[in-house]
């Protein structure tokens, strides 16, 4: 008999959408074989979690805005000892779209999963009137401007307060079966985890409790609700970030002994592009690893559109799962079989295979998410390239300075490398390491011209209009990952010289030449990234709603504007690197 992929949890998150989008996803999964779909997604970010309402002020610190994006329990119900710290209405809007989610999840034939973030921090409010709630501190020491704690998961009354929201949140949706719990992360934390960044630390009281007994504890409270109606609940607590892990996850700890796994595409942020070779390989692990709960994380609703070829992947792949290269790419022809002619066919999966080398290319660098971190949250994607940052006028510096991660001080901001509070020694340990980025970021580019190249060749071959839009947007996302690498690339490149010449080290003769020649790709790759934005059919990149709504995750809504600037203020200073080179003594 042939071996099927039968995951006792197949999960579907998307993240947050809209109602009529959950619905279309919904269905889709079912008729996929998932078994449930994620219904915890927040309605839009905690904003009083954050420092002034999340609107940048001097002093901003920028840590809570992690812990903003993710879903917890007491931002859907405000038990009574915290009802001055949470919004009523928020909590209100957060639990209606649950449950409406679960409502349509149920009609789908599908069940509940929630995935967030807890213990998540309280503010002091709460620990002056309740002091022995106290728990870990649970910040990151270079991230963050003022401690915050987690609430101690060992005191009875916390747990109730758990307990007490967990029935609201079942009682709202009822197939809730199914929770993962990131911990020690993004502003949670348990008291005495060796994981947390501020190390090992909570009350003096608590210090001997075994870690299982705890985490125990602590899930038979978050749990409670699906108990009391009935069902038997798993619960996941874990140490690792969902924004970008893909593979089995290393446990804390799972109430029912089972195994979980995140299958998600690399560098899916800020712009998502199919990639089902990556996905097939995610969920090879996943069944290899005999994995109970395999999530299948994707970004917005997009990635599971009509003409997307991950429904009908995952189906296949449950019938008859893959273990190579060559059945990888069998699922694949089948899975376009009634959506493209055969010459068609071909190029789409030299176009993927291209794409899926070219990004694990990136694997001698650096971890799946840098884009999000490094082009959308230290702003290299609108930062101008100069010579003397801290010289720009506050017009010049104030569209990305606001938004750029940054809790260290000036000197440190002005820092291309710097990501969240330390200099990226993950590529960059000493500056001939620019060209091992070089030279990786040129087999990458080599890989999605032709990924590029095969896709044009798909429209070629006449598609139906549907199929057509689909590559056309495709093909445009394809091209935008390019200008996400060589952004990547000229940066990179661009703050090595300007270190080498700022801190008098060896520089060669025409030096000055090659960083003009990286200041011009970059202009020009601006106006390639500025083209695709303003003629693609679908949302490139997501942005704000508002300008309000700009911060650190989430580029503005004038994100255009903000390139031109970009331009702009280069050309304006073009010739302030020559001061570095042609002053020097001996320089020609």
């Amino acid at each position: 008999m042939e071996k099927t992929f039968t995951p006792k949890r197949l999960v579907l998150l998307a993240g947050a959408v809209s109602i009529d989008e959950f619905q279309r996803l919904a269905e889709t999964a079912r008729a996929s074989g998932f078994t449930h779909v994620d219904i915890g997604a927040l309605t839009q970010k905690s904003r009083h979690q954050l420092m002034n309402d999340g609107e940048y002020c001097p002093g901003y610190d920028f840590y809570p805005e992690y812990t903003a994006r993710f879903p917890g329990f007491f931002k859907f119900h405000v038990p009574e000892a915290l009802e001055s710290t949470v919004p009523a209405d928020y909590a209100k809007k957060n639990l209606e779209a649950l449950a409406e989610r679960g409502s349509i999840a149920a009609q789908a034939g599908l069940r509940g999963a929630f995935f967030g973030c807890e213990p998540q921090f309280l503010p002091e409010s709460v620990y002056e009137a309740h002091q022995d709630w106290r728990g870990p501190r649970c910040d990151h020491l270079f991230r963050s401007l003022t401690p915050r704690f987690a609430p101690c998961i060992d005191n009875p009354d916390v747990l109730e307060l758990y307990r007490i929201a967990s029935r609201s949140i079942v009682d709202a949706a009822p197939i809730l079966d199914t929770f993962g719990l990131l911990a020690n992360d993004s502003g949670a934390g348990i008291c005495w985890s060796p994981d947390l960044y501020a190390g090992e630390n909570g009350p003096s009281g608590c210090r001997d409790v075994p870690m299982p007994e705890r985490v125990a504890g602590f899930m038979e409270a978050v749990s409670c609700g699906t108990r009391s109606a009935g069902t038997s609940p798993v619960v996941y607590v874990y140490h690792i970030g969902i924004w970008s892990y893909s593979g089995c996850v290393p446990l804390i700890a799972a109430n029912d002994g089972s195994r979980l796994a995140f299958c998600r595409p690399p560098l899916d942020k800020p712009i998502a592009c199919e990639n089902p070779l990556s996905m097939l390989t995610e969920l090879e692990t996943a069944a290899q690893a005999d994995c109970d709960t395999v999530v299948f994380a994707i970004e917005g609703a997009a990635a599971f559109s009509k003409n997307s070829v991950y429904p009908a992947l995952v189906a296949r792949f449950r019938q008859k799962p893959s273990a190579n290269l060559i059945e990888r790419l069998a699922i694949l022809r089948e899975a376009l079989g009634e959506a493209l002619s055969e010459p068609g066919i071909d190029w789409m999966l030299n176009s993927w295979v291209y794409l899926d080398r070219a990004l694990d290319e990136f694997k001698k660098l650096f971890k799946q998410s840098f884009f999000f971190y490094l082009s959308v949250s230290e702003r290299w994607l609108t930062r101008p390239l100069v010579a003397f940052p801290l010289e720009l006028t506050e017009d010049e510096r104030s569209y990305y300075e606001a938004h750029v991660w940054n809790v260290l001080g000036e000197d440190v901001g002005g820092d291309l490398l710097d990501l969240h509070g330390s200099r990226w020694g993950e590529i960059l340990q000493m500056p001939a390491e620019a060209r091992r980025v070089e030279r990786t970021c040129t087999l990458i580019m080599e890989g999605l011209n032709t990924a590029v190249e095969s896709a044009r060749k798909v429209l070629g071959t006449k598609p139906g209009a549907e199929m057509e839009a689909h590559l056309e947007d495709t093909l445009c996302r394809l091209q935008g990952l390019g200008c996400l690498v060589r952004n990547f690339n000229n940066v990179i490149q661009f703050q090595v010289h300007m270190d080498l010449a700022k801190d008098g080290g060896r520089i060669n003769s025409g030096d000055h030449v090659l960083v003009a020649n990286i200041m011009r790709d970059e202009l020009d790759n601006t106006r390639e990234l500025i083209r695709l934005l303003e003629t693609s059919r679908q949302p490139l990149i997501t942005l704000a709603a508002t300008a309000k709504d700009e911060d650190t995750f989430t580029m503005s809504p004038d994100l255009v504007g903000q390139l031109e600037k970009k331009i702009a203020i280069m050309l304006k200073h073009w010739r302030d690197p020559e001061r570095l080179y042609l002053a020097r003594p001996g320089y020609v």
